[in-house]
């Protein structure tokens, strides 16, 4: 008892470094509103790849040597909420670099790890339950509607427009799915999803009329 206990808390311990660092990746990746070329753009986005890497090279494959042979259900609680700013600070960098979803297959595949430590080279994984990847996605919307906010308001309504569409897709899948875990988190993710959504739509549709009127002047849009 005293062992699983030990374990319990050594996860934690590594959950919160992993969130904390994809939080600061996640602030640096907001860097990108103010790069003036597209060098600068993807300096960012290297930068934040390299610590991507970090995490998982790293944090993550400590991790999964705790977890290995393990009932890993037994611990999730210890670390589900750590894949899940995994997943927002990953959604939001293949957003920025691509404009694409990302797929449930990514983040199982880069939880994927081998003991290199090991003779045996022993296979080493996170198990990722589907609410935690679905959880984790709803949480990118907070920081896709700060972007979507920031470059309309500096005049710039293609990635705004970009947004709009990236959310209202996950919108529609989340609708579809409905309260799928029965839980209260997720109730409370699904409306602050639909208002960062809300919030953007207000903000394009405002810049639009504006753009009628004064094309030249940029829109200050609140966030709050």
């Amino acid at each position: 008892m005293d062992e699983r206990r030990d374990r319990y808390e050594r996860i934690v311990k590594q959950s919160r470094d992993v969130i904390i660092e994809c939080k600061r990746i996640i602030f640096q990746l907001h860097r990108i509103i103010t790069a003036d070329t597209s060098v600068d753009k993807e300096a960012v986005l290297k930068e934040a790849y390299k610590r991507f890497s970090n995490v998982r090279d790293k944090m993550l494959r400590q991790m999964a040597k705790e977890l290995y042979s393990l009932d890993q259900y037994y611990y999730i609680k210890s670390y589900d909420w750590a894949l899940e700013e995994y997943i927002e600070a990953m959604a939001f960098y293949k957003f920025l670099k691509s404009g694409e979803v990302l797929l449930y297959t990514e983040v199982v595949d880069a939880l994927q790890f081998v003991d290199a430590d090991n003779e045996e080279k022993k296979r080493l994984y996170i198990e990722l339950p589907e609410t935690t990847y679905l959880m984790g996605l709803f949480d990118v919307g907070g920081e896709l509607m700060r972007l979507a906010v920031s470059e309309i308001s500096s005049g710039n309504c293609n990635t705004t427009i970009s947004v709009v569409n990236y959310m209202r897709l996950l919108h529609g899948c989340y609708e579809f799915l409905g309260n799928i875990t029965h839980s209260s988190d997720w109730k409370k993710k699904s409306q602050v999803f639909r208002d960062s959504l809300m919030k953007v739509e207000n903000a394009l549709y405002k810049w639009k009329i504006r753009e009628k009127d004064m094309p030249a002047v940029p829109l200050n849009v609140e966030t709050n």
